[in-house]
């Protein structure tokens, strides 16, 4: 009786195991192409001066450098860059239909940041909108910038498209 039930079991798991492999590996507009075992892929796209590279490996993303024109009241510019740079510590989870979406503020008694990342991935191109607002102290008083054209306007949420580069000549 007891190698019957152990054979049994054994099939039961192997059935299960399956099932779990084909349920994760299945659906989305992520290709399987595009998420290499070996390693991460890289997109990157520039449009507006708004300039940016991703690296994705399966399910996680991680925007690797966003560089975003600003504009700027107070301080003693009008214009400038935003840059920032993501560690693969901290990756965006994208969803099985190939959407994210990362919202980041931060308010502390010196400064104010917001900035909200927003888009969908898929195994050619990755598209979506960035927009930042922060506040910062300057050598006189604070100074205020945000996404957009204009220093007195609102936010601008400032769309890009980024292409899979190709890795070898």
């Amino acid at each position: 009786m007891g190698q019957p039930s152990i054979m049994l079991a054994w099939v039961k798991f192997t059935i299960a195991v399956l099932l779990g492999l084909v349920f994760l590996t299945s659906g989305g507009t992520i290709d399987a192409r595009a998420s290499s075992a070996q390693g991460w892929v890289v997109y990157s796209g520039q449009e507006n001066g708004l300039r940016v590279v991703f690296e994705l490996k399966g399910q996680k993303l991680v925007p690797a450098l966003v560089s975003v024109p600003v504009t700027c009241v107070g301080g003693n510019r009008r214009h400038r860059l935003f840059v920032e740079e993501r560690s693969r510590q901290l990756p965006i989870t994208v969803s099985r239909q190939g959407r994210f979406h990362d919202h980041v503020e931060r308010n502390d008694a010196f400064e104010f940041k917001f900035q909200k990342l927003v888009g969908q991935v898929t195994a050619k191109t990755i598209e979506g909108t960035f927009a930042v607002n922060l506040i910062q102290p300057a050598r006189v008083g604070n100074e205020e910038c945000h996404s957009g054209r204009s220093p007195h306007g609102p936010t601008e949420e400032l769309s890009f498209r980024a292409n899979r580069r190709h890795a070898g000549p």
